[in-house]
């Protein structure tokens, strides 16, 4: 029997599903996801990486958690050749994304630009659980925070005893265990995500899909519409030509960092990044066409 909750954490909806468990295991989970969010986001000053944010330059020592979610964003740059990079924070606040998305005013102030600085100045200190930032280097862990933290749930609840977890954080989805049908996962890409109905719909026994998609958070400027999803590069809220991307990969991380690296890189350069790491997915573009990628067709259901 599945036991199903569903709760806004992280700025977004959360829903958990455990085979096997009952209701402490989501009790569990939804604690350690809230517990999560309250030390991750940029948005609370008492949070561990606002008081990383404001170090300035000092090692701060940091709970172990917390030091895996920025070291992966750190690797996670390196890899996508800074096409994923955690430093915009600043630029963030420059596109008008300065308080949590709930609270953005129905029409933002002036465009400004800010590129983010990249993480080559970020030193690391895996023995004590502590990283050093240049000062003027912010973090804002976005998506990965939303991975790191499916990732570990899913494994918290499988550790707990649950013969079956699936985490879905706002479009980041990790899958493990004995599923609640005999198809395995079921996973339904949102139709804003695919732009057709009915929504695609993607097959697991384990694993996960992540979605990164301009819709979910827009706002507006004077100059127009403005999203979340900003260009390392520039500062802007990136034009790649795609409205969205979905990545299947074996962790939610994994999933998370190529899918913002793809939606960044445009449709070809998408194409390529996802064969040179051996992942699939879904692109589709601003006018609507669906391109899969890689071995996409083997997930579909």
């Amino acid at each position: 029997m599945a036991r199903e909750r569903t709760f806004p954490v992280m700025g977004t909806t959360a829903h958990l599903v455990v085979v096997g468990g009952g209701s402490r295991h989501l009790d569990l989970a939804e604690m350690h996801l809230r517990d999560l969010h309250r030390r991750w986001t940029r948005f609370d000053r008492t949070s561990d990486i606002s008081r990383l944010n404001a170090a300035g330059g000092r090692v701060v020592i940091l709970p172990a958690d917390t030091y895996a979610v920025i070291e992966a964003a750190v690797q996670g740059w390196k890899y996508t050749r800074g096409r994923f990079d955690p430093t915009v924070a600043d630029s963030m606040v420059a596109v008008g994304y300065d308080r949590s998305f709930e609270r953005i005013p129905a029409v933002a102030t002036a465009l400004r630009t800010r590129p983010a600085p990249g993480c080559a100045g970020i030193a690391l200190f895996p023995e004590l659980h502590a990283v050093a930032m240049p000062p003027g280097v912010h973090l804002d862990l976005g998506g990965i925070a939303k991975g790191m933290a499916a990732d570990m749930i899913v494994d918290e609840l499988l550790g707990a005893g649950a013969r079956g977890a699936a985490v879905n954080i706002g479009g980041d989805v990790r899958v493990a265990g004995e599923a609640p049908g005999p198809s395995g996962w079921i996973i339904e890409l949102a139709p804003t995500a695919v732009g057709v109905r009915p929504a695609l719909r993607v097959g697991l026994a384990q694993g996960a899909v992540c979605t990164t998609t301009r819709k979910r958070r827009t706002w507006r400027g004077p100059e127009g519409p403005r999203h979340h999803l900003v260009d390392p590069g520039t500062g802007r809220p990136a034009d790649s030509g795609l409205e969205s991307v979905s990545i299947v990969a074996p962790t939610a991380v994994r999933a998370e960092l190529l899918a913002k690296a793809a939606y960044l890189a445009g449709l070809n350069g998408a194409s390529e990044l996802l064969e040179e790491a051996g992942a699939c997915g879904v692109l589709v573009t601003d006018a609507g066409q669906i391109c899969p990628a890689g071995a996409i067709r083997d997930f579909l259901r």
